[in-house]
């Protein structure tokens, strides 16, 4: 693989380094640059939430962004052309970009905005950049940590960007990588310089020095049929297995403790630790043209599964046989007549149960087949693991402000101020009436915060009377055996998620906030919530696990939503209300996307004129009742139909007959004059 890109990438980075006192001249190549069409970053910064002005500095990494992002080939020669020329760089442009692992354009600053960012943001990056390429002992640990605290940076992105600093010193530590380097059986996960370091050398002393050669493996393994992420945790992966057709393999297994594939015409391949090398190998053995299902069931039987996975024994399509928990690595004994390939297994359960619609293949990660495994579950009974996360195998799409306010009724500057105010205090309720659409804006807002519409990065819970410390953190679970074991809630395996992946805002949301006794809910979270306690300093010993103690990691943001016309729900009390901000939704009948939402379902104008006219003189006379109020006000939802609208005088009328009426008959249960004269507004 002859990599072209090096020795031209190697010029421009010695050039870009000595811009270090003369940041400005980068900016002004960049808007040259801009200028002649070129696919630049944006330079536009944000000295406030609400104003947009030319950036006046840059930091290393984000330049190289410009030519290291997911532009096409033509795109990137068009940029490197540019700088070649303009700095006199000798080096020819490169025929490939092989093994570079890339940023996408949404994330491709490695600063956030003016108002967001700490002033020595940039300082940092740049000081970092020229430790590092003197070389990695220059760098400490302090300023490694200094750099993975930026806002927009990140443990892969940070990694990314001294690969392209230094590709002969630096490996980076993107998705692919590290799905590679867990399937050679190293431990990507790194939390300082000196984990880094370490890490550095076992590659070096596994897989060799050449770190864009590896890099590119990795991504190429990581394309492979059936080659999934891993997944973060000690969750074990749960698997399909045919022993034999029609399991007649199924008693010797059980008896002997083994699992086993039989591919008698291969010999011992442990010695191949790539999918394209086992694809290889098996094209040439079998001569078969593209065994891709053989190389794939192979691949993952000897470096996917591991000692802890469990394994359910099928028969056809219809049966599961039993169930086990595999104990060792893979082995090939050549002494056995047929189905060499060999893990030892601890086989729990034996019996026969229906399960129809199995997959048909001989061996099948179900891991993810979370619907699948809850029928498996069900109809063999004991006691299982809960199935592990489900890992976003699907780039998610880059999601903006822009992208938000196209479904909300709310003004661009009302927007940025609400997801402003979000990003400072880090927690925030949204409050208003019913129907203003509250767990719609949040899904989105939680989307435009991510900058991706990436749902394995948001949670969602509801509180309620009867919700509880033990379902929210962690407490005792009854199980099989009259005995108890300790189960972590929703939000403290959430919590566990953002803590792996330090560089991506992750979104709890809590819809119906006010409905749950929050004392008895949160418990010692109620310190560790507040924004200014995040962070390993803070940690509390839990009630139920004292060992270690818990936090709240920065990359954590909370939403609640709370309907303010409720009247059985209690006020929030102070001591949650000061870790929160609070926004209030108002209707949105006025706004221009109301209208023409409507336009599309099919409503006739006539009756959008009288759906804004009329619920306009409803909301005034609630708000100017005594007893009632803004929070009490009928919100925009009731009137948004999700199917085409094909009579729109009779859906108007049945959105007020069985929607709306039995609200103000709630309002105005003691005042029959005024629900009279509600009424009246509706239908005049």
């Amino acid at each position: 693989m002859p990599f072209t890109w090096r020795p031209l990438f190697a010029a421009i980075v010695d050039k870009l380094l000595t811009y270090h006192n003369d940041r400005p001249a980068l900016i002004d190549l960049l808007r040259e640059m801009q200028q002649q069409d070129l696919k630049v970053i944006g330079l536009n910064d944000r000295p406030t939430a609400d104003t947009t002005a030319p950036h006046k500095d840059i930091d290393p990494f984000s330049f190289q962004a410009c030519y290291q992002r997911g532009l096409s080939k033509a795109n990137r020669l068009a940029i490197l052309s540019h700088l070649k020329d303009h700095w006199k760089l000798r080096e020819q442009l490169p025929t490939d970009f092989d093994g570079i692992p890339v940023v996408t354009h949404q994330k491709a600053w490695f600063i956030a905005n003016e108002y967001q960012r700490h002033p020595g943001d940039i300082e940092t990056l740049w000081d970092l950049a020229l430790a590092a390429s003197a070389g990695p002992e220059q760098v400490t640990d302090a300023l490694f940590q200094k750099a993975l605290q930026i806002r927009e940076v990140g443990l892969p992105k940070l990694t990314i960007g001294l690969f392209w600093l230094r590709p002969d010193l630096y490996f980076a530590l993107d998705s692919n990588m590290r799905t590679y380097l867990a399937d050679k059986g190293l431990n990507p996960e790194v939390r300082t310089w000196s984990d880094y370091l370490n890490l550095k050398q076992q590659i070096i002393e596994q897989l060799g020095n050449d770190f864009v050669e590896i890099s590119h493996d990795a991504y190429l393994h990581t394309q492979a049929p059936g080659v999934t992420r891993p997944i973060k945790g000690d969750s074990p992966r749960y698997w399909l297995l045919a022993p034999g057709q029609n399991a007649d393999h199924w008693d010797e297994f059980r008896t002997k403790g083994i699992m086993a594939i039989d591919f008698k015409e291969v010999g011992d391949i442990s010695n191949l630790e790539s999918y394209p090398e086992v694809h290889q190998e098996l094209s040439r053995v079998l001569a078969a043209a593209n065994p891709t299902n053989d190389a794939r069931c192979l691949y993952e039987f000897m470096h996917v599964v591991r000692p802890g996975d469990v394994v359910f024994v099928k028969r056809g399509r219809s049966a599961i046989l039993g169930r086990g928990t595999v104990t060792s690595e893979y082995s090939y004994e050549s002494t056995r007549s047929a189905f060499r390939h060999v893990r030892k297994v601890d086989w729990t359960q034996k019996g026969e149960w229906e399960i129809s619609g199995l997959p048909l293949k001989t061996l099948t990660d179900i891991s993810q087949n979370t619907a699948l495994l809850e029928r498996i579950r069900s109809a063999i009974g004991g006691k299982n693991p809960a199935p592990p996360p489900v890992v976003d195998s699907v780039t998610p799409l880059p999601y903006s402000d822009e992208d938000a306010l196209q479904d909300l009724f709310l003004e661009h500057a009302e927007f940025h101020r609400l997801k402003a105010l979000w990003e400072r205090k880090g927690n925030l309720i949204l409050q208003g009436p019913p129907g203003v659409g509250k767990s719609f804006v949040a899904r989105r807002l939680a989307y435009a915060l991510m900058g991706e519409k990436a749902d394995h990065r948001v949670e969602m819970v509801q509180f309620h009377q009867s919700y509880a410390y033990e379902d929210f953190v962690q407490g005792y679970r009854p199980v099989e055996g009259n005995s108890f074991e300790l189960r972590n809630g929703v939000f403290y395996r959430f919590v566990q998620k953002a803590l792996e992946d330090p560089g991506r805002p992750y979104v709890f949301i809590i819809d119906e906030i006010n409905r749950g006794n929050l004392s008895r809910i949160l418990g010692e979270l109620m310190l560790l919530i507040e924004w200014d306690k995040r962070g390993p300093e803070w940690g509390v010993k839990l009630t139920y696990s004292p060992q270690v103690p818990f936090h709240l990691p920065q990359n954590l943001y909370l939403l609640g939503l709370m309907n303010t016309a409720d009247r059985s729900l209690a006020f929030v009390d102070h001591a949650l209300r000061r870790r929160f901000a609070f926004y209030s939704i108002r209707p949105g009948f006025e706004h221009e996307n109301f209208a023409s939402s409507l336009e599309t379902k099919g409503v006739a104008p006539q009756v959008i004129r009288q759906i804004r006219e009329r619920l306009g003189r409803l909301n005034q006379l609630i708000c100017s009742t005594r007893d009632l109020g803004s929070g009490f006000s009928i919100g925009h939802s009731y009137f948004c139909p999700s199917d085409r609208v094909t009579n729109s005088e009779a859906w108007y009328d049945q959105v007020i007959e069985y929607e709306i009426q039995p609200l103000l008959e709630e309002y105005w249960a003691d005042d029959t004059e005024q629900l009279k004269t509600a009424l009246q507004i509706l239908r005049s």
